[in-house]
């Protein structure tokens, strides 16, 4: 026992030097020895230092159910004599028991190593050691061997031979085993295990030891040993797997067949339905797999290479079926672990097939050997009209790659084996493999063409075993999972050839072959699709014609029929991939110029199905199509007219009507669409009139000629027909509106489009029908109608008037209406140039047609509303029409027309600010969005007053009385509102009125208030303004009363702020009226309100903004009449005098009204008026507030309660007011110099306490009134200098202004304060800030504090007798500055505060002249913002090139001494440009750039050599491989560049180009010459 003590004390010692000590050090000793424990502890005294945990019990770890709960031995270990107090094992015995149980051969002394596994998992604490401990690595050296034997056991036994007592054992030793190999030897540990332990590894994990447990541990990590079913063996079997695989040395050969096979046996029977009952893979099989493929991976290397390449082509089916099954197979819900293995796993797999198939350095050169095949694979199998016995292909010549090819041809000869769809798999991976791997190998000397076609040769004798068996399964409805796993292979494969550019049109191409490949895969593709549904096959379908469509759209083009009717079938379905192609084709055709094929192959469709109808629902190939027509040739217009008119007649004469409407409701929404997006000009306009007018006879003709409005189907057809005519006639009456700009003479302005009949016949006078239609509604009793249809409509009567339209051509003749007015409109303004009298016939039947677009656009309208449905079809495309054209057609409207008009706008915005958006809320919403819409007067003078009708119509709705919302809505709904009444009736209402705010009334009427208060309107002045602002009271009030009944008050709150926030802006244009009823009390109303809800601080201080803009009225209107500001102020000093309401509401009202009167009477003073009358009436009424409120604030100053903050605001208004009074004219009387005296010394004592607060509180709030306080004293500096002392206030500003910036609070109130005390210094002021932030104690301030006063003393010290002595200190100002850059982490906001500060420097040479020294400092400084990051933020981009740019205009001569630093900088910021690709802020830094690359023209005689290297920076960019849109957003940059070089440094350029990057450069020179390049021509 004392020789293996001594052996283990060496061996601990040993490993702790190998490795830092992670252990709980073990205690001393004690002194007192015990007869039983000396002996055994004198064996394992010293224990080694790393690991050492004591055996504090047992860890609560699940053992599972055994048959072992209660050994024999178990009193024994747990019972010693230390045992029974603090539940330890005595150490001594401990080893002796362990070393005698684990030299038995029995199964009895499972307990123990089970014990021991739980004591490699233990983390006791060091505070529990207090005996000599044990470590870790002793027990794992004890578990290892014993672990490894019990293994070696059982792998070499027969299941049969093993009880349930061995497998208990046998899941012991696994967990032994995984411990103790993550103690001695974890993973990941690149410094190795200690020598001894290393010894003690090779010498229990040899290689014969290897070759036999490994298999065997991955056999159980996949359960798939009989018997091993425990929990956590597959686990533990798994861990070891990983351990022993990392020692695991065989031949690559050997790991093939023992170990990949093995593993595919073990997914496959796993993920086996009828073989396994859990058909999931955890994440220890995927540890298991991933550990395989590393091995392999690592082993690849070594491998024989006359043998590696076909060892690898014989693995494909197994790493085919891995990747199948493990990354597309069965598992559990994918987390971030299961998708990092998925990715390391498709990483190996991608990695050994690649490395054993086209490695460069294998002395047989794959590469070279390809070479040798010329020939295209023959296409004689790959055709769907062939026989079932395929011709066997053979190639001319053989080469390396032979081998590859036999293989896949031999596999996909056993179709219906499982290895055909494994390879299948893996044919994309081999693929990119291949052509990545020529790309990097290929000689600069050979040409991208011929590497191109040996990719192409390659990736077509790949596919072609595989093509075969597509298209014999394409006929066959068997086997469907083979042909959708190559119709995916196919899909990748073309991507791949697409990245790649291995084919391009423009390549040579004999015979066409390369073409006729592509030519057969797309026919099969598209004849793959059985138009029955869209699953994934179409998807892969899909997306393998996108990649062919981009290759060559000769591949799609003779089947572009079929093409477009799969992507229109699959929209449903498939939306993205499906969209995708029918964009790229509408892109593709576009760019050839051949729209007129791509409409042909839309008409195709239409021939035997329903057709591509779902087209037009895709957005953004309607807008690609609108491009089209938008940049077709002149030549192409007329064919492509021609071709809508005939395709119109042709279905219009069909004799299925259903399809017929299909098919016609399509092709006129496309000719709709061509004639919206036709781009007029003098050249077209005469072709194009004279189509209109010829569609007016064939079109038109067929369409509305003969429509009847009888109940007959056939007359509904008609109807329909008639109704998409119309539509078309519109936009053909818009179009001809356009092309009558461009055509001189009166004739064409006269000449109307709708007059053409039959053969020059009057039969189809569309105009002559649209009038009468108009005065058939707009004749009998229509003025009556109209002069009550608002009043009905509030009242919910209005009722139509007798028509004899159809409904379903109401919204078709509307839209016409519209076209037509917009084509009057034209007419009239020509006629008016020439004073012709017969524009008077044309308003007349302008104003008519408004009155027929109105009624019928209204009355629909209301319909919907009383129907319930708040989306009516009809109303939106009416009011989508009227929207679209409200600056043509209110110019023949009258009030009545604007209010309707608004009121559905307002009625559907309320709707769309809801949580269901409607199609007429979203267009609402679009409306109030578009600023033309409040360039509108004819809408804006009626703007508020109707938004205000909706929105009480909607409050109205949330009352729950109805007999009181049958008195409010006569009173307050339908106009003229009864002022009188509701005073009444608001006064004598005793009880409040319940309002339910829960109701959508409520939230609508609350949502138009708040979108009143915030639009972007110009109230004029007039007394609607009034009666607006009297309504608006009401309801205040009438809210203000069901507050204190409401249960949830947040709600009326809102509404409350909402209404007083709209009153506000009201009240600026009110023309007070004496003797109206909402003037008169209006003080006494806000008043009321602010002590009702004086705890709501948003609605307090809404309330005091009113009362203070309705001060201001009063002083503007105080000449005219001053009843109105001694009312105001009666009611003031009654309620600041009345000591019983809130005191916070008293300084919040007094705080607004002296900010108001601080306002006016500082705006007075900059407009150089003469004294306000008023002033005397202002004072007094600061005054009151003085006397009355000056004490609370005072002591809420000096005690520090809830209103310190707001009556530091009001003392802080009233100094200042009382400072700007002092500042005037000597003679001013009106504040006493006594009671100025009186409050300076009141002044002083705030400003003490306020600074003894300011020390010690800490609060947002505080601080924020604080800072108020100082910027209002600082606007009077001498008055601030009473109160608190020249030096003790300059010192206050600087001390608050650093704390500020300490904070990392940006104040402005403290940057004007310091800026209005420089401005007004003298010398000695100007000195003692200089001395404050440049003197000893300043090196304790933060740098950008100081920098920012040396900001604002350069750019407020205005003053030439202040100038020297700012010069002197400037020096050392510069250089702090300059250092702002280089602490660490400098934030986007100090770099602007550094820009800000050297652009001022630098424009003020009259106070410091930089030396080429500072300029050198300064552009290095600012290189280093660049050097290191990728992701500069846009504003330290922008900050530092309006630096330089600052240079190179200010200091253009000392730059052409140190070119260097400029150029430098230059090349910084453009490598920055060129790394950070297309993120956010490319636009704008380029856009930076681009300026500054054109500062430097002027001085080209000096710079033009040093461009030479940016250029040759963006060249070598471009060749490695640059975004489009960084190229595009660059060019400009460049072109500025090359404008500065001569036929010097274009050679120069040119010679240092290798002959890639001269190819992708030459475009941007030629295109610099073209556009940029000046040839001096005017």
């Amino acid at each position: 026992m004392t020789e293996t003590s001594k052996k283990r004390k060496r061996r601990g010692s040993a490993s702790s030097k190998g490795e830092p000590s992670t252990s709980i050090g073990r205690s001393k000793r004690d002194e007192r020895k015990s007869s039983d424990g000396d002996a055994g502890e004198s064996h394992f005294a010293a224990a080694a230092d790393e690991g050492k945990i004591d055996f504090a019990g047992p860890s609560k770890r699940d053992r599972g159910t055994s048959e072992w709960e209660t050994p024999p031995h178990e009193d024994a270990v747990m019972n010693g004599p230390d045992d029974v107090e603090d539940g330890r094992f005595e150490h001594g015995e401990l080893v002796e028991r362990i070393s005698i149980i684990l030299s038995q051969k029995s199964n009895t002394d499972a307990c123990t190593v089970e014990y021991l596994v739980d004591f490699l998992n233990s983390t006791v604490g060091q505070e529990n050691v207090t005996e000599v401990s044990m470590t870790k690595e002793d027990v794992a050296t004890l578990l290892l061997p014993w672990s490894v034997a019990k293994l070696m056991n059982a792998a070499g036994r027969k299941s049969s031979d093993k009880d349930a007592e061995s497998f208990g054992v046998i899941k012991l030793a696994w967990s032994g085993l995984a411990d103790s190999l993550d103690n001695l030897a974890p993973l990941g540990n690149d410094t190795g295990a200690p020598p001894l332990v290393e010894d003690l590894l090779f010498t229990s994990l040899s290689q014969s030891t290897l070759n036999k447990i490994v298999p065997y541990a991955l056999s159980v990590s996949f359960g798939t040993e009989p018997g091993i079913d425990a929990k956590g063996v597959s686990e533990e079997a798994s861990r070891c797997y990983r351990h022993l695989v990392n020692r695991y040395h065989p031949s690559f050969d050997v790991a093939c067949s023992a170990l990949l096979a093995k593993l595919d046996e073990l997914v496959a029977e796993k993920t086996d339905e009828s073989r396994c009952k859990s058909r999931v893979l955890l994440p220890h099989h995927y540890s298991a797999v991933e550990s395989t493929l590393q091995l392999m991976n690592q082993l690849m290397p070594s491998a024989n290479p006359k043998k590696l390449f076909g060892s690898v082509v014989a693995l494909i089916p197994s790493l085919g079926r891995l990747m199948q099954t493990v990354l597309n197979g069965c598992g559990l819900q994918d987390d971030a672990s299961m998708i990092e293995y998925k990715k390391n796993i498709e990483t190996l797999i991608r990695s050994i097939l690649w490395g054993g198939m086209f490695h460069p350095d294998h002395h047989i050169d794959g590469f070279r050997a390809m070479e040798e095949l010329h020939s295209m694979p023959s296409l004689a199998n790959l055709s769907l009209m062939n026989d079932v016995d395929r011709i066997p292909t053979k190639p001319t010549k053989s080469c390396f790659q032979q081998g590859l090819f036999k293989f896949l041809s031999k596999v996909y000869a056993h179709e219906s084996s499982g290895d055909a769809r494994a390879t299948t798999v893996l044919l994309s991976v081999v693929t990119r493999g291949y052509f990545e791997q020529v790309k990097k190998s290929s000689q600069k000397s050979v040409s991208v063409e011929f590497v191109a076609h040996l990719q192409y040769r390659f990736w077509s004798h790949l596919m072609l075993p595989a093509l075969e068996v597509m298209f014999r399964l394409i006929r066959s409805p068997e086997t469907q999972e083979l042909l959708l796993a190559i119709l995916r292979a196919v899909d990748e494969t073309l991507s791949n050839v697409l990245e790649f550019d291995v084919y391009l049109p423009s390549y040579s191409d004999p015979d066409e072959a390369h073409l006729k490949l592509l030519t057969c895969i797309t026919d099969g593709l598209i004849d793959a699709t059985s138009g029955e549904g869209c699953g994934d096959k179409e998807r892969a379908v899909l997306s393998s014609l996108n990649t062919a469509l981009q290759l060559n759209h000769r591949l799609v083009h003779g089947r572009l029929a079929g093409v477009i009717y799969l992507g229109c079938a699959c929209l449903s379905n498939q939306p993205s991939v499906a969209n995708t192609l029918l964009l790229n084709i509408a892109k593709t055709y576009r760019e050839l110029r051949q729209t007129l094929h791509f409409l042909n192959a839309c008409r195709t469709t239409f021939q035997s199905s329903e057709g591509c109808s779902s087209i037009l629902s895709c957005g953004n190939v309607v807008e690609m199509l609108a491009m089209a027509y938008q940049t077709c040739p002149p030549g192409q217009l007329k064919e492509i007219w021609e071709f809508f008119d005939g395709w119109v007649v042709q279905v219009v004469s069909k004799g299925d009507q259903d399809a017929s409407l299909i098919e016609l409701s399509f092709v006129v929404r496309m000719f709709i669409l061509f004639a919206k997006n036709i781009r007029t000009s003098k050249y077209n306009s005469a072709e194009l009139r004279f189509l209109t007018e010829n569609s007016m006879v064939m079109s038109m003709s067929q369409l509305i000629g003969n429509a009847r409005t009888d109940d007959s189907e056939t007359s509904r057809d008609r109807v329909a027909f008639a109704s998409l005519g119309f539509d078309l006639c519109g936009w053909l009456v818009d179009l001809h509106a356009r092309c009558c700009f461009w055509i001189d003479g009166e004739s064409a302005f006269r000449t109307s489009v709708m007059s053409q009949g039959v053969n020059g016949s009057a039969s189809l006078n569309i105009v002559d029908y649209l009038r009468n239609v108009a005065k058939s509604v707009t004749s009998n009793g229509f003025e009556q109608w109209k002069n009550r249809a608002l009043a009905s409509y509030w009242s919910k009567t209005l009722e139509p008037l007798q028509a004899s339209i159809p409904e379903k051509l109401e919204s078709s003749i509307l839209r016409l209406s519209v076209h037509r007015i917009q084509q009057l409109h034209s007419l009239i303004y020509y006629l008016s140039l020439e004073d012709d009298p017969s524009g008077d016939e044309l308003v007349n039947e302008a104003r008519t047609l408004v009155d027929f677009v109105m009624y019928v656009s209204f009355v629909r309208f209301y319909a919907a509303r009383r129907n319930g449905s708040s989306d009516s079809k009809a109303s939106t495309d009416m009011f989508s029409a009227l929207s679209q054209s409200t600056s043509v057609w209110t110019k023949y409207s009258d009030e009545t027309y604007a209010k309707m008009f608004l009121t559905w706008f307002f009625v559907s915005l309320s709707d769309g600010c809801g949580s269901e958006q409607t199609k007429e809320g979203t267009l609402a919403m679009i409306l109030s969005m578009d600023a033309s819409f409040y360039d509108n007067g004819q809408l804006m003078s009626v703007f508020v007053e109707t938004g205000l009708q909706v929105a009480l119509s909607h409050f109205v709705d949330s009352v729950e009385d109805l007999d009181e919302a049958s008195k409010l809505r006569v009173m307050l709904v339908g106009g003229n509102h009864k002022l009188d009444q509701l005073r009444q009736y608001t006064a004598t209402t005793k009880a409040n009125i319940n309002i339910v705010s829960s109701r959508k009334g409520y939230s609508s009427a609350m949502a138009i208030l708040r979108y009143l208060s915030s639009a972007p309107i110009e109230f004029s002045l007039g007394e609607e303004i009034s009666d607006n602002l009297g309504v608006l009271r009401v309801l205040d009030l009438i809210v203000s009363r069901s507050v204190q009944c409401a249960e949830d008050r947040r709600l009326h709150v809102e509404m409350l702020c909402a209404s007083k926030t709209l009153m506000f802006a009201l009240m600026s244009k009110l023309v007070p009226r004496i003797s109206s009823y909402e003037t008169t009390s209006i003080a006494q109303d806000l008043l009321r309100n602010c002590v009702d809800f004086c705890s709501h601080g948003e609605l307090l201080v809404s309330t005091s903004k009113v009362l203070s803009e309705y001060l201001s009225v009063c002083i503007d209107y105080y000449e005219r009449d001053d009843s109105l500001l001694t009312s105001l102020v009666n009611h003031l000093e009654g309620f600041l005098r009345d000591d019983v309401l809130d005191l916070t509401a008293r300084l919040v009202v007094a705080q607004s009204t002296v900010r108001k009167l601080n306002t006016l009477r500082r705006s007075s003073d900059q407009g150089h008026s003469k004294k306000m009358p008023v002033d005397s009436k202002c004072a007094a009424l600061v005054l009151l507030i003085y006397e009355h409120l000056w004490k609370h604030a005072y002591g809420s100053i000096s005690g520090n309660d809830s209103n310190v903050c707001q009556s530091i605001l009001l003392v802080s208004d009233i100094l200042a007011f009382v400072a700007s009074c002092s500042s005037g004219d000597e003679d001013s009387t009106e504040i006493s110099p006594t009671l100025k005296a009186q409050l300076v010394v009141d002044g002083k004592g705030v400003y003490k306490h306020m600074l003894n607060h300011f020390l010690l509180v800490r609060e947002a709030n505080f601080a924020d009134a604080h800072d108020y306080l100082i910027a209002s004293l600082a606007e009077s500096p001498h008055f601030l200098f009473l109160i608190a002392g020249s030096k003790e206030a300059v010192h206050h500003v600087l001390n608050a202004l650093n704390r500020s910036h300490t904070l990392g609070r940006d104040v402005p109130l403290l940057d004007a304060a310091l800026a209005s005390l420089i401005r007004l210094s003298d010398a000695n002021l100007l000195r003692m800030i200089l001395d404050f932030v440049v003197n000893d104690e300043s090196k304790l301030y933060q740098r950008g504090f100081v920098v920012k006063v040396f900001h604002l003393l350069i750019a407020c010290a205005n003053s030439q007798d202040l100038h020297p002595i700012i010069r002197d200190k400037c020096a050392t100002l510069v250089l702090t500055t300059v250092g702002l850059l280089r602490d660490e982490g400098a934030s986007p906001s100090d770099v602007l505060l550094f820009s800000k500060t050297v652009i001022t420097l630098i424009s003020k040479k009259e106070l410091f002249l930089l030396s080429g020294r500072d300029i050198a400092m300064i552009c290095c400084e600012m290189n280093r913002l660049f050097s290191e990051t990728e992701n500069a933020d846009p504003l330290v981009f922008k900050s530092c090139c309006g630096v330089m740019s600052s240079l190179i205009a200010h200091y253009p001569k000392q730059l052409y001494g140190c070119p260097s630093p400029l150029f430098s900088f230059m090349m910084a910021i453009k490598c920055h440009l060129l790394l950070i690709g297309t993120k956010q802020g490319l636009t704008q830094k380029c856009l930076e750039y681009t300026k500054l690359c054109e500062l430097l023209i002027p001085h080209k005689e000096v710079f033009k050599k040093y461009v030479v290297g940016l250029i040759l920076k963006y060249i070598s960019f471009l060749n490695s491989g640059m975004s489009p849109i960084t190229k595009s957003k660059l060019i400009p940059s460049i072109y500025a560049l090359l404008d500065m070089c001569t036929e010097f440094e274009t050679r120069q350029i040119n010679s240092m180009i290798d002959v890639p990057s001269r190819a992708l450069f030459a475009p941007v020179f030629q295109s610099y010459k073209k556009y940029y390049q000046y040839h001096g021509q005017a």
